[in-house]
C-alpha cells in the first residue's frame, strides 16, 4: 500500500554553516551574503547601463552597449547583448551566476545553448574556479559603484511594513523539519489545485456528453504548449475535439496532423512552406498563438506532430488502459510509465515527459481512481506526483532551493512544493502563513 501524502519522505536540506549559508564542497562562501540569482540579475541590470565599463577577471575593460533581451525560458539569461572591447563591437548572450562553479553545477558545459556565451557575470569570483568557455567573465561584486549590501537593498521589491521576505534577505538557519514540512504542505496544496481544475473540467465534459479521453487529450495538449503556448494548445484541443478527429481522419496520425494543420491555417495561422529541414518550420504570428519571446523549438508548430501522434494513440489503441495498469503496479522509478510516453517521431524530451507524468498523468489517474473508488490507483497516482527523482528545474526552483537549503537534485514533490512556495507565498509576501517564513521572522 502506498503511504499517505504526509508520510512521503523528503530528503533533508543541505547542511548550513552557522552564518546561515549553504555549505559548498570546494570553496567556502560562508561570509558572503547568499543572494538569489534573480536578485543578482536585478543588480546587474541596475549597474549595466549603456556606456558603463566593467573590469573583467583578467584585467580587460569592456563597455556595455546593450544588455540584450531578457530570456524568460531555458538558455542564457540575456540574448543579443552588445559590448565594446578596444573599439571592437561584439554581440552574444550573457549568463549570470552567484559563483563560477554554478556553470558546472547547472551542466552548462554540456548544453549547446551556452556554448556561445559572450559574458559570464558572477557575483563572487574564486581563484580556484575552472575555466569557463565564455569570452569574458565579470565579477559583479568587484565592479559595483556602492557596497554590495547597499546595492542589494536598493533593488529589493518595496513591501509594506513587516511583510519583507526574511528567507531571501537574511538566509537564516532554518530547521530541517520545518523546511521539509512546508515543502510537503505546499506540494500537497498544488496537487489539490490541479485536482480541482481537472475535476471541474471533467464535470463540464460529462455534461456535454464527451468522455475521459477528451479530458486527457486536452491535458496533454496543454502540457505540449510549454514555453508560452499552454493556453493556445488547450484551446485547440477544445475547438478540435477527439470525436471530430476520429470522424474525419480514420484515426491515422498523418491524417490527424494534416487535419490539425488545416484547421489552424483556416483560423489564421499561416504555415510557411517546408525549407528542407527535418522539422516543421516555425509558425508565423497568428491569432491565439504566441511567437514573440518563444524559443524556436518551443513554438506551436513544433509541438503539433506530437499532439497528432498522441491523439492517434488515444483513438486507436488501449493506451490509457496500459498507462493505468503501469501506474497501479507502482514499480520503482516510474521508467515503465515514462516509456509509454515515448513517440517514434517528434517525441517530447525526457524532462518534458517527466513534467507530463507530474502535471497530466498524476492528477488524471488520481481522478480516475476517485471516480471508480479505486483507492490503489488513486494512491499510486499520488505517489507518481510526489516521488519521481531528478525532477526538471528552472530559475525559480534553483533560486529558492539555494535560499532555504534544499539539495541540488529534486524529487517531483520537492519541485512542485518549491513552485507553489514561490507562486503563492513568496510572490505575495505571505510569510506569516508559511512555516519557513514564520521561523525566519523570529530567527
Amino acid at each position: 500500500m502506498w503511504p499517505s501524502v504526509v508520510e512521503l519522505p523528503f530528503r533533508e536540506p543541505i547542511e548550513r554553516h552557522n552564518s546561515g549559508c549553504v555549505q559548498e564542497p570546494a570553496v567556502s562562501y560562508s561570509r558572503k551574503p547568499r543572494i538569489p540569482e534573480d536578485h543578482i540579475i536585478s543588480i546587474w541590470l541596475s549597474e549595466a547601463i549603456p556606456g558603463r565599463s566593467f573590469l573583467t577577471t583578467v584585467g580587460k575593460r569592456i563597455t556595455i552597449v546593450s544588455v540584450g533581451k531578457r530570456n524568460r525560458f531555458e538558455g542564457p539569461d540575456f540574448l543579443a547583448a552588445r559590448i565594446l572591447d578596444d573599439g571592437m563591437l561584439y554581440e552574444g548572450s550573457i549568463e549570470i551566476h552567484r559563483n563560477p562553479s554554478d556553470w558546472f553545477a547547472h551542466h552548462h558545459q554540456t548544453d549547446a545553448r551556452y556554448h556561445g556565451v559572450l559574458v559570464h557575470v558572477v557575483l563572487y569570483d574564486s581563484p580556484k574556479s575552472a575555466t569557463i568557455p565564455a569570452r569574458y567573465t565579470v565579477c559583479l561584486s568587484e565592479n559595483l559603484t556602492k557596497t554590495l549590501a547597499t546595492t542589494w537593498i536598493a533593488i529589493l521589491p518595496e513591501t509594506t511594513e513587516g511583510s519583507c521576505n526574511p528567507c531571501t534577505s537574511h538566509a537564516p538557519l532554518l530547521p530541517r523539519s520545518i523546511v521539509s514540512a512546508m515543502i510537503t504542505i505546499a506540494a500537497s496544496e498544488r496537487f489539490t489545485q490541479k485536482m480541482n481544475r481537472v475535476r471541474t473540467r471533467y464535470e463540464e465534459l460529462s455534461f456535454s456528453g464527451t468522455g475521459v479521453k477528451q479530458l486527457f487529450y486536452e491535458m496533454l495538449a496543454r502540457a505540449l504548449g510549454f514555453g508560452g503556448n499552454q493556453d493556445a494548445m488547450e484551446s485547440l484541443a477544445r475547438r478540435l475535439p477527439l470525436h471530430t478527429l476520429e470522424e474525419s481522419t480514420g484515426r491515422q496520425a498523418a491524417n490527424i496532423l494534416s487535419h490539425i494543420l488545416h484547421f489552424t491555417d483556416k483560423e489564421g495561422q499561416t504555415l510557411p512552406p517546408s525549407n528542407g529541414n527535418d522539422f516543421l518550420p516555425a509558425a508565423q504570428v497568428a491569432s491565439g498563438w504566441k511567437r514573440k519571446s518563444v524559443r524556436a523549438v518551443n513554438r506551436i508548430i513544433s509541438r503539433l506532430p506530437a499532439l497528432a501522434l498522441f491523439a492517434a494513440r488515444l483513438l486507436s489503441t488501449n493506451w490509457l488502459e496500459d498507462l493505468k495498469r503501469e501506474i497501479r503496479s507502482g514499480k520503482k522509478g516510474w521508467e515503465h510509465v515514462d516509456n509509454l510516453l515515448v513517440l517514434p517521431q517528434h517525441s517530447p524530451g525526457k524532462e518534458r515527459r517527466k513534467e507530463i507524468l507530474t502535471n497530466v498523468l498524476a492528477p488524471f489517474f488520481s481522478l480516475c481512481g476517485e471516480m471508480t473508488d479505486d483507492n490503489e490507483l488513486q494512491l499510486a497516482a499520488t505517489a507518481l506526483y510526489f516521488t519521481q527523482q531528478d525532477a526538471p528545474q528552472n530559475r525559480i526552483t534553483r533560486s529558492l532551493r539555494m535560499v532555504i537549503g534544499v539539495p541540488d537534485t529534486l524529487s517531483s514533490g520537492e519541485q512542485q512544493g518549491l513552485l507553489q512556495l514561490h507562486q503563492i507565498y513568496c510572490s505575495n509576501r505571505l510569510c506569516h502563513a508559511c512555516l519557513i517564513g514564520q521561523q525566519s521572522l523570529v530567527t
